[in-house]
């Protein structure tokens, strides 16, 4: 285990931070920045920023897909993804079943249902399936009833493809301190304001399934990182993957898709 290396984002030692990551990280590559004005942001490889300070406004064409909008809904301009028949079954039956759950793991699945609003369901719920994975609980002991384990298990199996809205008009949109900005090859950003950033390029991958922005204020108050306490940390962006690793790449796997672990039969 490393030991702790300390720098600040706006002094020279940052640069040590950098090199530290760097060495346990060959795959990737922290840095910072900062932005006055109005253009655009490149990559040549999937980039997170973290806005540290400052704020500004993102462009956002129609079409733009997103997991956010489980905080404070998104605007009229966004259009959530209807429920198919089976995610409808899936949701109508965790709520038949709540209280045959473990009570360890009511929680999670009481935030799942919370983001069920009559035809649409929105937000990621990666964070509550890592909370029920990090229960303790075998799957077989999620709930006494299999019909109960297996509404659960639809979800496992689709989170990746649930919660989306999509934009139906194209328009600005602000930012600030804590939100998260995505970029990939060839889709450069289009921004403007005053903020300064830092960042982490994952140097082996060109998609990621994390939308062009992710703004706290859109998103559920949750539990994240490796503190699984409820609301332990509130209103996290994520860019990870759940359950997606193989042995020579614990963080995901080779197509980034997440499989079905019929782990609840």
């Amino acid at each position: 285990m490393p030991g702790i290396t300390v720098g600040h984002i706006a002094e020279p030692s940052f640069c040590e931070v950098q090199e530290t990551f760097s060495r346990w990280n060959p795959a990737a590559r922290l840095g910072r920045g900062a932005f006055t004005g109005e253009g655009f942001l490149h990559s040549e490889s999937v980039r997170y920023v973290w806005v540290e300070s400052g704020e500004g406004s993102l462009f956002l064409p129609a079409g733009t897909r997103t997991q956010e909008g489980d905080g404070e809904p998104l605007g009229e301009e966004y259009r959530p993804d209807p429920l198919n028949r089976e995610t409808r079954e899936a949701l109508e039956l965790l709520k038949a079943h709540q209280g045959d759950f473990d009570p360890a793991i009511r929680q999670p699945v009481r935030a799942i249902l919370e983001r069920w609003h009559g035809e649409a369901f929105v937000g990621d719920i990666a964070g509550e399936l890592w909370l029920i994975v990090e229960s303790g609980l075998e799957p077989t002991q999620y709930a006494a009833d299999p019909t109960a384990r297996e509404a659960l298990e639809h979800f496992f199996c689709h989170f990746r493809t649930l919660g989306w809205s999509e934009k139906t008009q194209d328009g600005w949109e602000s930012f600030q301190a804590g939100d998260q900005l995505t970029l990939v090859p060839g889709r450069p950003l289009r921004l403007r304001g005053e903020f300064r950033y830092w960042y982490v390029d994952v140097l082996d991958q060109h998609e990621t399934h994390v939308s062009p922005a992710r703004r706290l204020r859109h998103l559920k108050d949750t539990a994240g990182g490796c503190n699984f306490a409820f609301d332990a940390f509130r209103r996290l962006p994520m860019t990870w993957i759940l359950g997606t690793g193989t042995p020579e790449n614990p963080g995901r796997n080779q197509s980034g898709e997440q499989p079905c672990r019929k782990h609840c039969r």
